[in-house]
């Protein structure tokens, strides 16, 4: 698994807002990707987390007014605002990057 997505809100899909359904059959196109909607979002994350996943993509409020998400590094726990646009682009070009140890802040 190289990204999960998960919605901030899981009844995104019960209002018909198909945003994160879209924004994750794009990334399945070019990595194994998991969408999860069960449960609150920092469980979900610790999900991810478990698994190895090194990063989750997450659908919000700000998404459906400006069309980006927030991207979360495992390791260094960073997160990222990024245009759902070039979510699929990000990702690769992270996963192609060599991987360092996050630096202590």
């Amino acid at each position: 698994m190289k990204v999960g997505g998960a919605p901030a809100d899981p009844t995104e899909r019960r209002h018909g807002r198909r945003r994160p359904g879209r924004c994750h059959e794009e990334l399945r196109r070019a990595v194994v990707a998991e969408y999860d909607d069960s449960g609150q979002i920092g469980r979900r994350y610790r999900r991810q987390d478990e698994i190895g996943t090194p990063y989750a993509l997450t659908i919000d409020e700000q998404t459906l007014e400006d069309d980006t998400v927030t991207i979360r590094d495992r390791d260094s726990l960073a997160q990222e605002r990024i245009p759902i646009s070039g979510a699929r682009a990000f990702v690769l070009d992270k996963l192609a990057a060599d991987w360092s140890t996050p630096k202590p802040a």
